[in-house]
């Protein structure tokens, strides 16, 4: 992306109640009209050098299409502004703040960032070229489709982030810029080093092999192991020992003593988590077991105002995890609707009952189920299982459905489960405390919405053959990797 820049005439326009008010530079200079702070003003056009650049401040504006040359902006705060289609060049940054900002579609070129501070701000495709990044700091913030290239670095430059699709072309790292944000994989980097250390220190610059070791040393917490395993191999569809240790409801508890730092954590971890989930690079498990411990550390956070910031983190995170988890249980109650006392499985293995037996034997009663056949294809096996009851598939077909990802779990949406007959009609969905109605032998009772008792908590509740929590009732209370080998066995539902 290169933006050309649109030079225009400087436009600038004041909100004035419901409309705007156009700036008459006839009547007001331009260096009169920067003297002061620009608070809810929307500017377009060339930005002229700044008389006093140290008295403006940003301030509740629109920047779009705007165009800066040499511009000093230094000590100028940008907060709670939008800056859009816009290019600033050889401009200068240093000691200034972005708070709650957004960039887009964006452009800064041979710009000096010293001691810069950005907080809690947002950049969508927006290229930094030739920049000096000295002594940045960027914290809570998100990097979608955004680039540096050729920029100098000294330090993490990054903490408590999110990237997406964001790219270092010819710019050192840090590895603390790993372990301590969300998202960066490996092929994010081109001809970019990663350094062991900040510049002013002794440091060596580490590869694919060095940060495999990293995951071998006590420095680095269990979320921080996960990012360095997400930037070798960002897949976790298959578990690892890592995301299990994050999801330590213990380890998550030791935060409390900070609120303020567990709720940038849980608000990063959450959204790397649904956002892993959209791509399919996570499967329903983790959500389910992520939905799991919101809802246990809701009922465990104190009453008391100094946690009221977190009890709304916490509500949020439910929340969200809760639409993918009634999406998950909507697909499982559609299958049950459909099934019958047998099930046949696509799977992956030796042609070897006792094999499959075992390798189900979690959620596979012997007194109440059985393996009737293996049919062996060029690859892969069909495997057909039937129990007295369909009520006794539950946890199988749970578990299946559990170690899918959100592609497939659509698929398994749109699927015909019915016969001929069936085609055409509305398939049942989750049926909302308001909209139950009885079912005759129906197998799987759910429900959802806020509890009575505690109304900040969103809950979902089955009710199959034993009582207890969601987790309990459909038996997934086991690891991702546990998940990640079962995926690699059952490839897919057949009937």
């Amino acid at each position: 992306m290169t933006l050309v820049p649109k030079g225009g005439t400087l436009s600038a326009f004041l909100q004035a109640g419901d409309g705007e008010v156009q700036v008459d530079f006839s009547k007001i200079s331009v260096q009169e009209f920067f003297k002061n702070d620009i608070v809810k003003v929307r500017i377009s056009g060339l930005i002229p050098r700044f008389p006093d650049p140290f008295l403006v401040n940003f301030i509740e504006s629109i920047l779009y299409e705007v165009t800066a040359y040499d511009v000093d902006f230094s000590r100028c705060d940008f907060k709670d502004t939008l800056i859009k289609e816009s290019n600033f060049k050889h401009c200068v940054f240093n000691d200034s703040a972005f708070a709650t900002s957004f960039f887009v579609n964006c452009e800064f070129e041979d710009c000096t960032f010293n001691n810069t501070a950005i907080h809690s701000s947002e950049f969508h495709r927006t290229e930094f070229h030739l920049c000096d990044l000295t002594n940045t700091l960027v914290k809570s913030s998100r990097f979608i489709e955004c680039t540096f290239d050729c920029c100098s670095t000294n330090n993490k430059l990054m903490e408590m982030s999110t990237l997406d699709k964001t790219t270092f072309i010819r710019t050192d790292i840090q590895l603390q810029t790993i372990t301590g944000n969300f998202g960066l994989t490996l092929d994010d980097i081109s001809g970019s080093g990663i350094r062991s250390g900040r510049t002013r220190e002794s440091f060596s610059f580490l590869d694919p092999l060095d940060l495999q070791a990293e995951l071998q040393s006590d420095g680095w917490s269990a979320i921080e192991k996960l990012r360095i395993e997400y930037f070798l191999k960002p897949d976790l569809t298959q578990g690892s020992q890592y995301l299990d240790q994050a999801l330590d409801l213990t380890r998550w508890t030791e935060v409390y003593k900070n609120p303020g730092s567990f709720v940038e954590l849980l608000e990063s971890f959450s959204e790397f988590m649904t956002h892993l989930y959209s791509c399919d690079r996570l499967t329903v498990h983790t959500i389910l077991l992520f939905h799991n411990i919101t809802s246990q550390l809701t009922d465990a956070l104190p009453q008391r105002d100094d946690f009221h910031r977190l009890a709304m983190s916490l509500g949020g995170a439910h929340m969200v995890l809760s639409r993918i988890v009634e999406e998950y249980l909507g697909c499982l109650d559609l299958v049950l609707a459909r099934s019958t006392s047998s099930i046949s499985l696509l799977v992956e293995g030796p042609f070897d009952r006792d094999y499959y037996a075992q390798a189900l034997a979690p959620w596979f009663t012997p007194a109440e189920m059985s393996i009737d056949f293996l049919i062996e294809h060029n690859s892969p096996l069909e495997l057909g299982v039937s129990a007295g009851k369909v009520a006794a598939l539950i946890p199988l077909l749970a578990v299946f459905l559990a170690a899918r990802t959100k592609i497939e779990i659509v698929k398994l949406h749109e699927r015909n489960w019915g016969n001929p007959s069936q085609r055409g009609k509305e398939s049942p969905n989750l049926l909302l405390p308001s909209q139950q109605t009885q079912r005759r032998n129906q197998l799987l009772s759910i429900s959802a919405g806020l509890t009575p008792d505690s109304p900040r908590r969103y809950e979902i509740q089955v009710r199959s053959l034993l009582p207890g929590s969601l987790l309990m009732d459909l038996q997934l209370q086991v690891g991702t990797q546990i998940i990640g080998k079962l995926r690699k066995i059952i490839l897919d539902l057949l009937s």
